[in-house]
């Protein structure tokens, strides 16, 4: 619909998908997957999703990748909000995004270096309005991934006041 009416839609994700056990094992035959299957595995989902957009006419240069830890991000909002190692994926064994692609692949997985990767891509591409799963969502990554949006338009707000927060 956006495309429809001449408006850009640009896609971030947050992780890559790469902690989903059953997956990777099922995708490799493996009963005890290493580090690497589980990176593979990201980086496959990273392709299709990739894909995916191609279908609806959404171009490669609209996907932003941050590579931050799948199953991990509420551990970034509440636990590893400001480590300086980075939280590390009991899946990917990295503490910082494993994929070449990602916006950052030197940031240490935390949770204020997710909030400043967000706010960056917020800046860069201006959006009109955003959409995000809700606080209620099931998920942990996806009830996280609202808070760090929200505190990322916050950061903005108060770094300039001028900022009007997308819808």
């Amino acid at each position: 619909r956006v495309q429809k009416h001449r408006g850009r839609v640009t896609v971030a994700y947050l992780t890559s998908g790469d902690g989903y056990l059953d997956g990777v094992e099922l995708e490799t035959g493996k009963l005890k997957p290493k580090a690497k299957d589980f990176v593979n595995y990201g980086e496959e989902r990273l392709h299709e999703a990739l894909r995916a957009l191609q279908a609806i006419s959404i171009s490669q240069k609209s996907l932003f990748v941050f590579g931050f830890p799948d199953g991990g991000l509420l551990d970034l909002l509440t636990t590893y909000w400001s480590s300086k190692d980075g939280f590390m994926s009991p899946y990917t064994r990295d503490s910082r995004p494993p994929y070449p692609g990602s916006l950052d692949p030197a940031t240490a997985d935390s949770g204020v270096a997710l909030e400043r990767e967000l706010a960056r891509l917020i800046t860069h591409i201006n959006p009109q309005w955003i959409a995000v799963t809700g606080p209620w969502d099931i998920h942990l990554d996806h009830c996280a991934a609202f808070h760090f949006v929200v505190r990322a338009l916050r950061r903005l707000n108060a770094s300039n006041p001028k900022f009007a927060a997308p819808q």
